[in-house]
């Protein structure tokens, strides 16, 4: 993916989409932080402002990145009323930062196989 600090300097609506088992790594410098007494320990913050799009069946369109959310949305998925935010910059923003390609297909059976772990086996019969 490389380096995505541009869109992660400002809050925005413009994100960093990236998929499962994909990660960002962040570096600190803490060369010009104080040194600390004996024992002690620094502790890290980090605030995050950004959507999680989970590719969870129960989501809306877990399968598609499409609809990017974003921050003066009144709901989502929003409605057809509204606009993902179009700004001077949006052309050069999708063409260059939403440019994540997918060969795969999702599985799109959702099977679960029932039964009832409290029926008799005669009550329970699969085919």
């Amino acid at each position: 993916m490389g380096d995505v600090t541009p869109l992660l300097a400002n809050i925005s609506d413009r994100y960093v989409i990236f998929g499962s088992g994909e990660e960002i790594a962040a570096e600190f410098d803490a060369t010009n932080l104080s040194a600390l007494p004996a024992h002690w320990k620094r502790d890290y913050f980090f605030y995050a402002d950004g959507f999680v799009k989970d590719m969870d069946w129960w989501d809306a369109s877990p399968f598609t990145v499409a609809q990017l959310p974003f921050h003066a949305m009144s709901a989502y998925p929003y409605p057809a009323s509204e606009k993902f935010p179009q700004d001077t910059n949006s052309l050069d923003y999708q063409l260059n930062w939403n440019d994540r390609f997918d060969s795969g297909e999702p599985n799109r059976k959702y099977h679960f196989e029932y039964f009832d772990r409290h029926a008799t086996p005669a009550e329970d019969a699969r085919p």
